[in-house]
């Protein structure tokens, strides 16, 4: 038998409510496209809901594996979330009773100085 299977998409935030929009737009897309899957999403910072909730709202579905995908351009290591995906996957951690996780790569690589 397999597991149920969440996604989780994971976005940044910003401030910009066309920004949020988009990656609102992006969500439902995902949901519509992957029947099969439970598909939540959420933010980093800057809006919600937040990653956190979206990862909380699919462990009480009863999800016994949940994928996390970074829904973000790049990681600058610049920036004080230069390390976003340690961040999702800490989230993945505190969520502790859904024992597999597993996450994908950003859609660019981080910029380098």
């Amino acid at each position: 038998m397999t597991k149920k299977t969440g996604i989780m998409i994971c976005g940044h935030g910003s401030r910009d409510t066309g920004a949020v929009r988009e990656f609102e737009s992006l969500a439902r897309g995902m949901k519509e496209r992957l029947p099969d899957y439970l598909v939540d999403s959420g933010f980093l910072e800057f809006a919600t809901p937040t990653i956190r909730t979206g990862l909380e709202n699919l462990k009480n579905s009863g999800v016994e594996r949940i994928l996390a995908i970074p829904a973000m351009l790049f990681a600058a290591p610049s920036s004080p979330w230069a390390d976003e995906r340690t961040i999702i996957m800490s989230s993945l951690k505190y969520l502790a009773k859904c024992p597999s996780t597993a996450s994908g790569s950003f859609l660019h690589s981080p910029i380098e100085k």
